[in-house]
């Protein structure tokens, strides 16, 4: 194993701390051996005429002459290895899949006999087996109506948590291990797309706003490396992994959920892919758009509903700052539910300002939402609301999916039934 000291000791000499005199029998050693002191415990032959430094060649470790170990040629040549790397033939693939499964299947074996702690006052703690609480593929149970069914699905959340941050910190170590020439982490092809974007963004956006950045009304975007880039990417993948079981996600709008996906019954799968062929299907077209037909944001903090609350707060297209997903980003709305908000913070007057899926916006000294309440809307503006957001604004309303079908007036059955045109009924003795 090459030491940090090793290599410095090889690069520049000087950056190695000195340690304890050498002795006697050492110093005669170095001197015949043609060796000269360069200073901080390193030890060399003397440089030839014309060259402007020496290569150290021992050095002084405890008050003993040692000579440096070098890489040798065989470490020199060895090549990175390939990130893309998945097994090609078929075969292969089938072998990794059947190994992955009985990996996952291990795992979920532990999980099942993990213990989950009741406690009663007055009587002693009682464990319970989340298999004996769980519905499948967790347990035995019928439903999730245990009343420590909550407990174990907290259980499975932080046991996933616990994996996933394991594996995290194992694959980090591997990939940044794994460096080019330049010393650099070795990406993929999707992974080096990303971050060349990114790379390219940070670039262009700290160009734009050059003069802004001087004058101290602007924050520069940092240019990743890309150790630091693949760093905070691979633990963010595994994050998504633990989160996909984490039992609050449902509460917080996340449809990407286990638990939120179970308790919906798929039902977003059911139609399958309908596919670009569909010009006909209206109702689709009418839930793309809000109450004043403006086009829906993809998501929430989306660059859609950022540039909306920039219209609505007359800051520059850009300007305003995504603040990092904290626990105190949540309102609580007109329907006494929490709901998650996003924060951005504007440079120029360093107030914070939230925004809902319902397109509702808070402002706040601070980014602390949880007592928030409401200063405005983004009604009207392009992206102002979310696909959930007029959901839940619909269901206030007493708007279902289905209403047009379940709400039906009596001319209407009049008129399906060919009773004549409206205009010739009498409404206030409709019989007669």
């Amino acid at each position: 194993m090459i030491k940090l000291k090793d290599i410095l000791l090889e690069t520049y000499a000087p950056l190695v701390e000195a340690t304890k005199p050498l002795s006697d029998k050492d110093k005669k050693k170095a001197k015949d051996a043609g060796l000269v002191h360069f200073g901080s415990g390193a030890w060399g032959k003397k440089a030839d005429k014309g060259k402007k430094n020496a290569k150290a060649t021992h050095r002084n470790e405890d008050g003993k002459l040692v000579k440096i170990k070098t890489q040798t040629s065989k470490q020199q040549k060895q090549p990175a290895k390939p990130v893309d790397d998945k097994p090609k033939s078929k075969k292969d693939q089938e072998k990794a899949q059947k190994a992955a499964d009985k990996k996952e299947q291990k795992e979920l074996e532990k999980i099942k006999k993990t213990k989950v702690v009741v406690k009663t006052p007055g009587k002693a703690d009682k464990e319970i087996s989340i298999e004996d609480i769980l519905p499948e593929p967790f347990g035995n149970a019928k439903d999730d109506s245990h009343p420590q069914a909550d407990d174990a699905k907290q259980k499975v959340y932080e046991m996933y948590q616990e994996r996933y941050d394991k594996e995290y910190e194992a694959e980090k170590k591997k990939r940044l291990k794994n460096k080019d020439k330049k010393g650099d982490p070795i990406l993929s092809k999707e992974e080096q797309a990303l971050y060349d974007k990114e790379v390219e963004e940070a670039n262009e956006f700290n160009k734009k706003n050059k003069k802004d950045i001087a004058d101290g009304n602007e924050f520069a975007e940092e240019v990743p490396d890309k150790e630091k880039w693949l760093s905070k990417k691979l633990y963010k993948d595994y994050k998504a992994k633990a989160d996909y079981f984490d039992p609050d996600g449902n509460e917080w709008g996340n449809k990407n959920n286990y638990w939120a996906k179970k308790e919906a019954g798929e039902e977003d799968d059911f139609f399958g892919d309908l596919g670009d062929d569909d010009e006909d299907w209206d109702m689709d077209d009418e839930k793309s758009v809000d109450a004043y037909g403006e086009k829906l944001s993809s998501k929430r903090g989306g660059k859609e509903q950022q540039q909306a609350m920039e219209l609505k707060l007359r800051v520059p297209v850009g300007n305003l700052k995504k603040i990092k997903q904290d626990t105190n980003h949540y309102v609580t709305n007109e329907d006494g539910n929490k709901v998650q908000v996003t924060v951005f913070q504007d440079p120029k007057t360093k107030k914070y300002h939230a925004v809902d899926d319902e397109g509702n916006i808070y402002e706040g000294e601070t980014a602390d939402f949880r007592k928030a309440k409401p200063t405005g809307d983004l009604g009207g503006y392009p992206g102002g609301q979310t696909k959930t957001g007029k959901k839940i604004s619909d269901k206030r309303m007493g708007k279902d999916d289905d209403d047009d079908y379940e709400t039906t007036s009596f001319a209407d059955l009049l008129s399906m039934l060919s009773f004549g045109a409206s205009d010739d009924i009498d409404w206030s003795d409709p019989v007669n």
